[in-house]
């Protein structure tokens, strides 16, 4: 069982690698090679890039934590716009207590990839264990703008605004909730 675990985990973290690591069109300015070059050299930081987040994986499912560190901060090192790597370093610093550290990453993983609810959840939660509440309201909002029919989104940032003193705010988003579900009173 704990190898199907282990085969699952590695896969999933290959997934966000994929979806976090791309390397977008880079280009490596060469006096010679022209572009055969260049592609070479950013397929082999390519390469590293992906070796390094894997090896962070390993070291985190055999609770190597500070390897773990180590393997996605390396990663960020080679390439500042990974997200992923920096989603798993929040992980890591929220789980340890670091909250600073881990508001950080989260934030930047989450601003580098928008579009990703995973990212998204994980900085709404950071925010939250560190009472930003109105902060983190405002990531659910746009979650749920983005996801109109997740009601889970609009009744999480009307707590949220509740627990940050904006009752107004609350109110607004549970009647915006119950216009969307069509309840009439």
């Amino acid at each position: 069982m704990r190898s199907l675990k282990v085969i699952y985990t590695v896969l999933l973290g290959f997934a966000f690698l994929s979806i976090g690591c791309g390397s977008g069109d880079r280009v490596i300015a060469t006096k010679r090679g022209g572009p055969m070059l260049a592609d070479s050299i950013q397929d082999e930081i390519d390469n590293r890039e992906m070796r390094t987040f894997m090896d962070g994986k390993k070291a985190q499912l055999l609770s190597d934590i500070p390897q773990a560190i180590n393997m996605y901060t390396e990663c960020v090192r080679i390439n500042p716009l990974n997200a992923a790597a920096k989603y798993e370093l929040s992980k890591i610093y929220a789980n340890n207590q670091k909250n600073e550290a881990a508001l950080a990453f989260a934030k930047d993983a989450a601003n580098l990839d928008l579009n990703n609810k995973w990212y998204q959840l994980n900085y709404t939660d950071i925010l939250s264990a560190n009472k930003n509440y109105k902060e983190a309201a405002t990531v659910y909002e746009t979650l749920q703008k983005r996801n109109p029919d997740e009601q889970s989104y609009y009744i999480n940032a009307a707590v949220l605004y509740l627990k940050a003193g904006k009752a107004t705010d609350a109110i607004r988003l549970f009647n915006n909730l119950e216009k969307r579900a069509a309840i009439i009173k």
